[in-house]
């Protein structure tokens, strides 16, 4: 629908995407917000015998058909919204140079590196960035929406997020806005509908054609419906509404995440369980609080004291409470990860790739995007690279090089501040028997001090020292170390780094080119 002032508009648009003015209506009439419902004529029943004669089989027979007829088409309306399947179309963001293109299965580059910024493939779109602007290309690279946006999303069922002067709105696959382009906050469709906030702070649902409802007494929403249920706040507490926008479990909850496999996780008294979709309690409270605690190909994640395993729907563990931190299942793979990083397990909990990316998503289609060494890398479910990362060396090797100069920058640093003394003292070291490692860096001006056990480092210690006459001391506070004494440290002629820590006696380290673990570090406690 094009309007007046020269903006094509999808046909079933309400509100032009360019000016932003009302289509198809009269100025001053309202919009309505939803279609008034069609309903059958009510019948009339008497109460005693009728004077009318009996109704025919036929009649009864065909009365009977229309109230089925009825009856399914208020279910497909009111359908519950599945979780969403994504569909890449077999098609990786690649970096090169700093421009993104696009690779397939095989690590074939078919769309050159050209873009910006994308969000990947969705729906046979791929949002990115030219320039300052948003747009959408096809799976050929050519340009299927011109870049007009300040941001773009990916499409989810035929409908793709976009904003536009601090202003939010819908988009069709031509580009063309859904309904009012005027929301302050917006999130993607989920089935036949999308939470929204007006301009005037309401929160609402918009529907596939761009018609609004408006939620009465919702003070925050989720991101979207599963189950045909979506997580909402009212009064501080959080329960479910339905499409029609009326509580199907009302607010009751500190917080609460979506429904999947007919649970969804809610916190109560600051521990998390798991309600049936009549809200009922199915897995009682007990788990961490987790922003990913929803459940995804059968199971969930959960953490007790800082770890994380896994359960299944009926809330047996199914993966111990061990990892530092974990991803979700797909493709029937997890990422996880432990003090070497981060690696994947199956559904019996068996790690299958070996822990030691630093950073890892989950598998789409066979695929997942790992990050390692400083390199962008695409994972099969054997653990194979598809591209190798690291031709003509190896993951080890380049590690050691990035140690190698991130330790040199340090020295450099230490130098330039009238600190080259520190040189002798700055890398990694380890005990006679390789039970500890310790780390001794130049950061932000200030001499850092990092322990930790090698064998089963879940966390470390962290704190400061100062240097004085060949000798770094630490400080802080006396009572968080042992027998509250500061531990010093003091390189010996032959190269040997020496320990003495109160009681502890001297110790001798020794250069290790092992690394420090991706674990967390904490102040020092002192427990004797």
């Amino acid at each position: 629908m094009k309007c007046k002032c020269g903006f094509e508009n999808a046909a079933d648009a309400r509100f032009c995407g360019g000016c932003r003015a009302a289509l198809g209506n009269l100025p001053g009439n309202p919009i309505p917000n939803a279609a008034a419902p069609v309903t059958a004529p009510p019948v009339a029943v008497g109460g005693g015998r009728s004077g009318s004669s009996p109704l025919s089989r036929v009649r009864m027979a065909m009365i009977a058909v229309a109230v089925v007829a009825a009856a399914a088409g208020y279910w497909w309306m009111n359908r519950p919204a599945e979780r969403y399947k994504p569909d890449n179309s077999g098609l990786y963001p690649i970096i090169v140079n700093g421009k993104y293109g696009f690779m397939d299965r095989s690590g074939k580059t078919v769309i050159a590196p050209q873009f910006d910024l994308t969000s990947g493939f969705s729906e046979g779109l791929a949002s990115v960035r030219i320039g300052p602007k948003w747009g959408y290309i096809n799976t050929k690279g050519v340009v299927a929406i011109t870049p007009q946006f300040d941001a773009s999303l990916p499409f989810l069922y035929g409908r793709a997020r976009v904003e536009l002067g601090n202003r939010w709105g819908y988009i069709d696959k031509d580009g063309k806005y859904i309904g009012s382009p005027t929301f302050l906050w917006a999130t993607e469709f989920s089935g036949d509908f999308a939470p929204v906030q007006t301009a005037d702070r309401v929160f609402a649902l918009v529907d596939r054609s761009g018609k609004v409802v408006l939620l009465e007494k919702v003070e925050q929403l989720s991101y979207g419906f599963t189950g045909g249920l979506i997580p909402a706040a009212s009064g501080g507490k959080w329960g479910f509404i339905r499409t029609t926008g009326k509580w199907a479990i009302d607010p009751q909850f500190e917080s609460a995440g979506n429904f999947a496999d007919g649970l969804a996780p809610v916190k109560v008294g600051g521990r998390t369980g798991y309600i049936d979709e009549k809200g009922k309690f199915v897995i009682n409270p007990q788990y961490d609080p987790d922003w990913n605690s929803e459940f995804y190909d059968g199971y969930a994640r959960f953490g007790i004291s800082g770890k994380f395993g896994f359960i299944d729907t009926k809330g047996h563990v199914v993966v111990d409470a061990k990892f530092l931190d974990a991803g979700r299942f797909t493709d029937g793979l997890a990422a996880v990860k432990t003090a070497d990083g981060w690696g994947f397990i199956d559904r019996t909990g068996k790690m299958v790739i070996n822990p030691q990316f630093d950073s890892a998503w989950m598998f789409e289609n066979g695929l997942a995007h790992v990050w390692i060494a400083g390199k962008d890398a695409y994972l099969t479910k054997t653990g194979a690279f598809v591209v190798d990362p690291f031709p003509g060396t190896t993951i080890a090797k380049e590690r050691a090089r990035l140690a190698a100069e991130a330790l040199q920058a340090q020295i450099d640093a230490a130098a330039a501040a009238g600190a080259s003394y520190l040189k002798e003292f700055l890398g990694t070291w380890t005990d006679r028997d390789n039970r500890s490692l310790l780390e001794l860096s130049y950061v932000d001006r200030r001499i850092r001090i990092r322990e930790c056990s090698v064998a089963d480092a879940t966390e470390g210690v962290e704190y400061f020292g100062r240097y004085s006459d060949g000798t770094i001391t630490a400080i802080g506070n006396a009572r968080d170390f042992y027998k509250f004494q500061f531990p010093e440290f003091k390189v010996l002629p032959t190269g040997e780094l020496l320990i003495t820590c109160g009681a502890c006696g001297p110790d001798g380290f020794k250069r290790t080119t092992k690394q420090m673990p991706n674990i967390p570090f904490k102040r020092p406690v002192n427990r004797d």
